[in-house]
């Protein structure tokens, strides 16, 4: 009978078997390692990107920074130029308001009334004067009250006065200024004879 000795084969194949775990091992390790450079590789340049995408932003809210300080630096030129405006159109509306309100007051007055002061302060107005009778004076109200120009008409004083040898009525009155606005119909007063 032949004998054939199979150790040194399956010690051959056992080897052979071992050198293959390895193998698959180092390949295993290798694709480990490939794998963990992949991801880390991938999740670098995500970084990179989002590091971009950042300065990017921060470089455009940089510069819309700087348009909205213009912006309000036009809003707050633009409020100032508003002002003037106004100022002007009030300077406008109120440049002939002397005159007007020295126009109402003759119209207004009375032949037996006279004024001996005219005070104006900021939007009011006292008169001091003197009258023949109360009833002049009552009238001299009525006329300013009906004027657009004088509200709130009141009589602050009234004395007993002595002038040229006569009994006269002196006294002061207060009105406020107004001024109608622009198109507002002013009503003709027309001096009386009494």
């Amino acid at each position: 009978m032949i004998k054939i000795n199979l150790l040194p084969y399956r010690e051959a194949q056992r080897q052979q078997q071992f050198q293959l775990i390895i193998i698959l091992w180092v390949c295993v390790a290798l694709v480990g390692v490939g794998i963990v450079f992949g991801v880390d590789y991938y999740i670098s340049s995500l970084i990179a990107d989002q590091e971009l995408i950042k300065s990017n932003q921060e470089a455009e809210i940089s510069r819309l920074d700087k348009e909205l300080g213009e912006i309000k630096n036009i809003n707050s030129k633009k409020e100032e130029l508003q002002k003037l405006l106004d100022t002007i159109a009030s300077l406008r509306r109120n440049r002939f308001l002397e005159v007007h309100l020295l126009d109402e007051l003759t119209k207004a007055i009375p032949e037996k009334v006279w004024l001996d002061r005219l005070i104006t302060k900021t939007g009011e107005l006292e008169l001091t004067g003197g009258a023949e009778s109360n009833a002049h004076v009552a009238d001299f109200m009525k006329k300013l009250d009906l004027s657009p120009y004088f509200g709130e008409v009141s009589l602050s004083r009234v004395t007993q006065d002595e002038k040229n040898n006569q009994k006269t009525k002196g006294f002061i009155l207060k009105a406020k200024i107004t001024n109608p606005a622009p198109g507002t119909p002013i009503p003709v007063q027309t001096k009386t004879g009494k």
